[in-house]
């Protein structure tokens, strides 16, 4: 089992709406990963606390999985105030004391999120990183909803068999590929 950042002693793995969590039984420490914060706070929320991280030097308390020195940061203000967190920016994951999760802000609804601009907009609108998307089309770096990429497909729409070299069915073809296309990228687009 891996130590706990604040006491050393064991965590222990624990299910809970959101994903998997690390409890300590002595300090009632939790260790989330930032998928499971984000899930309990909310995406602006959780991309305040892993983007405050990127420019605090690390810490006393080493993180349960590397050992390497955990960021300490604030979260953003909450209903009672503001909760301390400690952040591993290359585990990511984020602990938080049992008393400060009061502290940290209620889930909000997802604001939408505008399409891009051009197909080469290949920067998170976010927080500006490098595009990479998680499974659930969000930013590997700071968790905000990435709009869904524009898919171009070219495909003849000519009526007339001639443009296709009067071979029959070559019209029927395209069309059958232009159809199973769009059957393919809705489904990869979620609809």
């Amino acid at each position: 089992m891996s130590p706990c950042p604040a006491c050393g002693r064991p965590l222990s793995p624990a299910s809970a709406p959101g994903g998997r969590r690390y409890l300590c039984a002595a300090c009632h420490l939790v260790v989330v990963g930032l998928p499971v914060l984000r899930a309990a706070i909310g995406r602006p929320a959780e991309a305040a606390v892993w983007l405050a991280s990127e420019t605090v030097a690390a810490g006393d308390h080493p993180c349960p999985f590397c050992a390497q020195g955990m960021r300490p940061v604030q979260a953003p203000p909450g209903p009672a105030g503001r909760a301390q967190a400690q952040v591993c920016r290359s585990c990511e994951v984020v602990a938080v004391a049992a008393d400060q999760w009061p502290l940290l802000p209620q889930q909000p609804a997802d604001p939408a999120v505008a399409a891009p601009t051009a197909a080469t907009d290949l920067r998170c609108p976010t927080c500006g990183a490098p595009r990479q998307a998680t499974p659930d089309n969000c930013c590997r770096y700071c968790g905000g909803k990435l709009a869904m990429e524009p898919t171009v497909v070219f495909v003849p729409t000519a009526a007339s068999g001639d443009r296709f070299g009067d071979a029959p069915g070559k019209i029927e073809a395209a069309a059958s590929l232009l159809s199973a296309l769009t059957r393919v990228v809705g489904w990869a687009a979620g609809s």
